[in-house]
């Protein structure tokens, strides 16, 4: 698969779940808790913001891409011991790291 693709596809999701967090509670039932990103904290995340732009406009990165993408083949669960293992994510926006577990299917 392409990795411009791959990058704007985990770029978009966790964009988009740091820009959700803006408005989620961190203790649901004491809202003046705060949220759990802040606005200043999500003000680190211009420049994914404004490489995420490369999606609506044709974007060439010479000579590096400002991303890090690894691909690891891993074991796949079968339907007799299905669980929640056949996904996982993570994220943690102090380190900028993002991590997700899918399954692909190589034809």
């Amino acid at each position: 698969m392409d990795e411009d693709k791959i990058f704007y596809w985990a770029a978009k999701i966790l964009y988009g779940l740091f820009f959700k967090e803006l408005s989620l509670h961190i203790d649901r039932k004491n809202p003046v808790t705060g949220t759990i990103m802040s606005p200043e904290a999500m003000e680190r995340f211009n420049t994914l913001h404004l490489l995420l732009q490369g999606i609506r406009f044709p974007t060439q990165y010479i000579p590096v891409k400002p991303y890090s993408i690894f691909i690891f083949r891993m074991y796949e669960y079968k339907d007799e011991d299905w669980d929640e293992s056949n996904f996982t994510y993570f994220d943690s926006y102090i380190q900028t790291v993002y991590g997700m577990k899918v399954m692909m299917n190589e034809s």
